[in-house]
This record gives structure tokens, C-alpha cells and sequence, in this order.
């Protein structure tokens, strides 16, 4: 069977014919279909090709899925409140402890909003807040469990007169329930400096994450209170939900020391 033949054609330059050999379509089509047989490899790519567009087809979602997993963090976290001092001193909350005989300083409370972004539910074993220091250096900083504690706020500084005050703490979201898929939970978290960092602090944080699934912490981006006012210690929208109790109690009697931890 003949597969080609000479062609010729008018050459549009000074009337010259141009002639070229010419393959039928049939020769071409085997001769194609004989280069993909023959080699192992591109019969594969096109294979793989073949196998990923019914993939895709079938399943139209996986790629914004695979999208998400890859750029979507594992936690949302944003520190929405802060009440807090700019440095190491007693205060400006109390905190009581050995039977209530003694108090110890908590520097800082932080009211945390915390997103579980995975399609799965996350047992949160524990989280931590570093905070940054006026010379750039993030310290870690001294949780104190607000479960059965008894917190309490000196009203103007006087220790005989210091309200006792009551908050959702995060310490007791977190206990009640695994965190379900794109779940919210908030509340108050408080902390005391580290006596090792002398320079004053700002309201900037990083919040670690621990969970029984994951073999390391989880580090936010760097969250803040108000980056435009950085030394207001009070600041934020959630302070309509402590509530402080009447009448104050005298702890200018009970000894001050340091939180067991």
C-alpha cells in the first residue's frame, strides 16, 4: 500500500513549482501510535496523566483540599485583650495559694481567642505565650493555671482593699472537650514574668499550642494587643467579662512569694 507520494505546488515566486513527499494520515497516526508503545516512559506519563483528570473529575475538591493543607495553619490565635504590667513588679493581680496564706504576683492577663483549623478533632494538651521585650529578645513567659485559683485586683494599689475577681479562664475551655474541626474557644489566661528579664515588655506575642497528636508545639505569628499603642497596659474589648467581688479582702497581711509551678 502506498503511504506517500511527491506533492507539488505552484511557488508563489516566479510561477516554480515546489514540490515536498507527503505522508498519508494513516502512516503518520501508526507511526505516533508506535513511538508511545515503544517507549515505556511516556506511556506511563500519559498513563498518570490519564489516571490524575478522572481523579479530578470524580473528586473536583481535592485540590482546594490539598490547598488548604498546605497553606492553612493548623490553629488561628489572636490575643484580643491584655491587661498587663510593663515590667517586673507585684501586680497588678494577685493571686493566692497554700491554702490561701500566701499570694504571689501575676503580671499579666491575656484573654486568648484560639481556632482548630484541621478536619479532625485536637485534644489540647497545653499552650504557652512568649512575649517580647523592649530589646527584641521573646521571653517566655510563667503560666499560672487559673483552674480553683483565686485571683485578686488591688483597687488602687491598696492590698487591705483587693477585689476578688472571677473570668472564664481558657484553662477551663480547654479541659471540657477536644477542640472540633474550625471550633472556637476564648478565655482569660494569666502569667508572671520572669524574674531573669529585666527590660520592660511589650504587647506583642507568640502562643505555643501542645497537643497528644502532635509531636511538637504549634508557634503562631506574632500576635498583638493593640500595635499602635504599645504601652497602655489595659487594652482590649473583654473586660466587661471579669467580674469583680464585693466586699474586698486584707491581703496586706498574707506573705508574698512565688507561684508553684
Amino acid at each position: 500500500m502506498k503511504v506517500g507520494g511527491e506533492r507539488c505546488k505552484n511557488w508563489p515566486i516566479k510561477g516554480k513549482k515546489f514540490c515536498y513527499w507527503h505522508r498519508t494520515n494513516r502512516f503518520t497516526l501508526s507511526t505516533a501510535w508506535n513511538i508511545i508503545i515503544n517507549n515505556r516512559t511516556l506511556a506511563f506519563c500519559g498513563f498518570v496523566l490519564a489516571v490524575a483528570g478522572l481523579i479530578l473529575e470524580i473528586f473536583p475538591s481535592w485540590p482546594r483540599q490539598i490547598e488548604e493543607r498546605f497553606t492553612t495553619p493548623p490553629y488561628s490565635v489572636r490575643v484580643d485583650t491584655c491587661l498587663m504590667s510593663d515590667r517586673w513588679i507585684l501586680g497588678p493581680f494577685f493571686a493566692t495559694f497554700a491554702n490561701d496564706q500566701k499570694i504571689a504576683p501575676v503580671q499579666s492577663m491575656l484573654h486568648i481567642v484560639m481556632t482548630n483549623n484541621q478536619r479532625h478533632p485536637v485534644l489540647v494538651s497545653g499552650f504557652g505565650v512568649k512575649m517580647k521585650t523592649e530589646n527584641g529578645d521573646w521571653a517566655p513567659l510563667d503560666r499560672v493555671q487559673m483552674i480553683g485559683l483565686h485571683l485578686y485586683f488591688p483597687l488602687n494599689g491598696d492590698l487591705s482593699k483587693s477585689g476578688q475577681f472571677t473570668a472564664e479562664s481558657m484553662d477551663a475551655q480547654l479541659s471540657k472537650h477536644p477542640l472540633q474541626p474550625n471550633e472556637t474557644v476564648q478565655g482569660w489566661a494569666a502569667f508572671s514574668y520572669p524574674k531573669e528579664y529585666g527590660p520592660v515588655f511589650l504587647p506583642e506575642f507568640k502562643v505555643f499550642i501542645d497537643s497528644v497528636s502532635s509531636p511538637s508545639p504549634f508557634e503562631s505569628n506574632i500576635v498583638a494587643c493593640r500595635p499602635d499603642s504599645v504601652r497602655k497596659p489595659i487594652v482590649g474589648s473583654q473586660l466587661d467579662t471579669i467580674k469583680l467581688i464585693y466586699p474586698t479582702t486584707d491581703l496586706s497581711k498574707k506573705t508574698i512569694g512565688e507561684m508553684p509551678h
